[in-house]
């Protein structure tokens, strides 16, 4: 996990962040899936939590730059929403940069998730400080 997120200093710049999604992905109660090459070295990872009866939130998804465009996001993502669905959940949400977040990064991240059809239901500027944080959400 470190390792890919150390990876995209791009996209994962704070080190508490970092340690919040591998806790999060060493957490027995959530579902982390990796990607691998043929040769074993990690390309990707997806970690989902269950918030609560009806619902599950995507933690972090992040594949290495040079493998991007491949589709291993949307494997990763498609495995996460397969474990949601079978645990009965009923949606599945995310937090990311909101689209007023000028930053490209950002915009290809909201591209890539509506492409899924996950939706932003909203924006607000006081969930992460000094960030736009989007809420977005896809019924399962």
């Amino acid at each position: 996990m470190g390792e890919i997120l150390h990876a995209r200093p791009d996209v994962y710049i704070y080190e508490d962040t970092i340690d919040y999604y591998r806790r999060e992905s060493d957490n027995p109660l959530n579902y982390t899936v990796c990607a691998f090459s043929d040769q074993k070295k990690p390309l990707g990872i997806a970690t989902m939590k269950i918030l609560n009866e009806f619902s599950a939130e995507l933690v972090v998804i992040a594949v290495l730059r040079d493998f991007e465009r491949n589709g291993i996001g949307s494997s990763l993502l498609a495995a996460v929403e397969t474990e949601a669905r079978r645990r009965n959940k009923i949606f599945f949400t995310l937090k990311a940069f909101g689209p007023s977040d000028l930053d490209k990064q950002s915009q290809i991240a909201l591209n890539f998730f509506r492409g899924h059809e996950i939706c932003i239901l909203g924006e607000y500027d006081f969930i992460w400080q000094g960030c736009y944080c989007a809420l977005l959400a896809k019924r399962l």
